[in-house]
């Protein structure tokens, strides 16, 4: 009984101590709120940074100024077409020779794909408007990307997910 009760404290105690990578915060894209472990998501990124190549600085897929100038009510439209994107067009075509980028990249599209989900809810109860200017980012998203090389291409828009995570970090509620 004793070694339960020690065990159930030094669980608690350590879920206590990771308390930031554990709960999850809430986050409004317009009208639709997420629950979102933000911090888990750039902890994956950080941990496989360093082994992805950086490619060409002259191109950006996304670009953190044009990210930020999306209206709070098409955010929840944008960030799921931006989430679809990845899961379509990027994650599927990454390969690395790096166990550890494998498994993090991996990670992140499992919670892209978590976050699709609602997003994809928000948007089925008209939740999300979809107007011009998300349309347009994404075309231009979309034609920069297939400009490149494949390999290349993907390469990029992995080693873009931080531009993504900051915006996504910022309030996007009206």
């Amino acid at each position: 009984m004793r070694t339960v009760s020690a065990l159930c404290c030094l669980l608690a105690a350590t879920l206590f101590m990771c308390g930031g990578s554990v709960t999850a915060k809430q986050v409004y894209f317009g009208k639709c709120a997420l629950n979102l472990h933000l911090h888990n998501l750039r902890e994956h990124f950080n941990e496989m940074d360093r082994f992805i190549p950086q490619g060409d600085s002259s191109i950006a897929l996304l670009d953190g100024d044009a990210l930020n100038d999306i209206k709070p009510a098409e955010s929840c439209c944008f960030l799921r077409q931006v989430m679809v994107f990845y899961l379509r067009s990027v994650f599927g075509h990454y390969t690395s020779k790096h166990p550890i980028v494998r498994r993090r990249c991996s990670s992140l599209a499992n919670s892209f794909s978590s976050i699709e989900k609602p997003l994809t809810e928000c948007h089925r109860r008209m939740m999300c408007h979809c107007g011009e200017e998300t349309r347009l980012k994404m075309k231009e998203l979309q034609s920069t990307y297939d400009k490149l090389d494949a390999r290349a291409a993907a390469e990029k828009a992995i080693g873009e997910i931080q531009i993504l995570l900051s915006w996504m970090e910022k309030p996007h509620d009206y």
